[in-house]
């Protein structure tokens, strides 16, 4: 999911028909909330109680990307922190059913299947995830411009790996 499309969720959930004073329109014609507008749909979304998994994915996500937009140091250090290498990237395991060990997410039983399934998984990301950076740093986007494109590839990424991968949108 696109920041542009983050803003148009924002913007129906604020039943905001109309451009606030403080909205900013973006290079492409859009607009962009406020940053008031923003932490008050983060807001709105953590009191909900029933939020099911959906929003809670997209509060997680918005909740990065808003952190991100605050400080460019914020940026870059979640831009690293969401693009793992292939050596860095690690499963989330669990140990509690001992010597059978599961994925904590999912509950999957760890076999050699799903290891070799998670380790292709996670050269085919790593390697996508420094070329989107390198691309994006040789023509001078920003760290958070480059975070919402890897947020949204680890988004599209297969559910089962994002469960073994404890990736949470």
């Amino acid at each position: 999911m696109t920041l542009e499309m983050l803003n148009y969720l924002i913007e129906f959930a604020l039943n905001n028909t109309s451009k606030s004073p403080d909205s900013k329109i973006t290079a492409g014609g859009h607009q962009q909330p406020s940053d008031d507008e923003l932490s008050a749909f983060i807001a709105s979304l953590s009191q909900k109680k029933e939020s099911g998994d959906a929003l809670s994915k997209i509060k997680y996500r918005l909740e990065l990307l808003f952190a991100a937009q605050q400080d460019s140091a914020k940026a870059e250090q979640l831009l690293s922190a969401n693009t793992p290498t292939e050596e860095e990237a690690w499963p989330v395991m669990n140990f509690a059913h001992w010597p059978a060990v599961h994925y904590a997410a999912s509950g999957e039983v760890q076999t050699p299947e799903s290891e070799a399934y998670f380790q292709r998984i996670t050269a085919a990301a790593a390697t996508i995830r420094s070329a989107i950076t390198d691309a994006e740093r040789a023509k001078g986007t920003s760290a958070f411009h480059t975070l919402e494109k890897i947020l949204a590839l680890n988004s599209a990424l297969p559910e089962r790996y994002k469960a073994m991968a404890n990736i949470q949108y």
